[in-house]
């Protein structure tokens, strides 16, 4: 077995004689004389290649198996060594510069605004040039806004008045949206048995007021989520003649200007969910790319923290204004008389 003819190993064998009992007790006992006397003398040991036995053979034959293996393997440690020391230049470099002093503090602040001033001009402009908005879609935020008004026009012109003001009797009018409703829904019942009538009526007729799911930090200024049901198809002359008789008074061969306000008043109820909702969501938007856009530019999570912090309250009244505004935008448009 040490010779390698049964049992053979790539790094082959050592033989060592260990000391037994006794010779452990014998203070004057000489390990290595004993050992070397051992493989020099005694059969069949001592017929065995010098360097494959005893203590002396054996820390030779590890020093030459570590010199090899370190000679094969330095390279890959050197190559492991080179990658964390490159991390850690860039995880030191994205702290930005030393924070010690107010100068420091000063002079990190002013390069953090720059970088979120220069990007946010970059998104509002919808030129998406830098890496980041590639990896980040939420800094898409121009084109966000600009497919977000899309639908809100769409939700208008849909579901945005009570009665339908052309009803449709031809079927060759019918709705798109109604049409590929209804085509998805007999798709639907072949592949599963289970979907209800209902739920065809409230995919067909209903129209959802929010896009975007709220953030938790402006769950409170955000407006909930409705359902608007398509406009009522037909009716609105009778509708008209009705309010028209409910409210006329002693004028001759007009009616009264207020009339008109009535009307557009119960015509547009659902403007207000849907430019609520459409406002809910640029907020969210706004917010979500605020906060993506803070934790780019500032990767320290301590200094992020304190940041959103500070901002939170200031972000809470301009999304306030911003909803003050819709509410005014609202009442001019549906609660304002016209003039005589």
């Amino acid at each position: 077995m040490v010779e390698g003819r049964t049992h053979e190993l790539s790094l082959g064998w050592c033989l060592v004689r260990n000391p037994g009992q006794k010779d452990v007790e014998d203070a004057d006992f000489n390990r290595y004389a004993e050992e070397e006397r051992f493989f020099r003398t005694v059969v069949p040991w001592s017929g065995l290649a010098k360097d494959r036995v005893g203590v002396e053979a054996l820390r030779e034959r590890l020093q030459v198996i570590l010199a090899a293996h370190i000679r094969r393997e330095f390279p890959k440690v050197k190559l492991e060594v080179s990658k964390k020391l490159k991390e850690c230049r860039e995880s030191l470099e994205s702290l930005g510069l030393k924070r010690d002093t107010s100068a420091e503090q000063s002079r990190f602040l002013m390069e953090m605004a720059t970088r979120f001033q220069a990007l946010t001009t970059q998104a509002l402009e919808a030129k998406y040039v830098d890496d980041c908005f590639s990896k980040h879609t939420a800094l898409k935020i121009a084109t966000d806004v600009a497919n977000r008004n899309d639908i809100l026009s769409d939700d208008f012109e849909h579901y945005g008045h009570t009665y339908q003001f052309n009803p449709q009797s031809d079927d060759s009018d019918e709705d798109p949206e109604e049409t590929i409703a209804i085509s998805l829904d007999l798709k639907s019942k072949s592949t599963n048995k289970d979907c209800s009538d209902t739920q065809i009526v409230a995919f067909r007729h209903c129209c959802s007021t929010r896009k975007r799911n709220s953030i938790l930090e402006t769950v409170d200024i955000l407006h909930d989520e409705k359902k608007l049901p398509k406009p009522k198809p037909g009716g609105i002359l009778q509708w008209m003649t009705q309010i028209y008789h409910n409210s006329r008074g002693f004028e001759l061969g007009n009616f009264d200007p207020s009339l008109l306000a009535t009307t557009m008043k119960a015509q547009s109820k659902n403007w207000d969910s849907l430019a609520f909702g459409y406002i809910s969501d640029i907020a969210t938007m706004t917010h979500t790319f605020i906060r993506t856009l803070l934790e780019l530019v500032c990767p320290e999570a301590n200094t992020l923290q304190q940041l959103e912090s500070i901002l939170m309250d200031e972000l809470a009244v301009r999304y306030k204004k911003a909803f003050d505004h819709v509410d005014f935008i609202q009442q001019v448009e549906r609660f304002g008389v016209p003039p005589h």
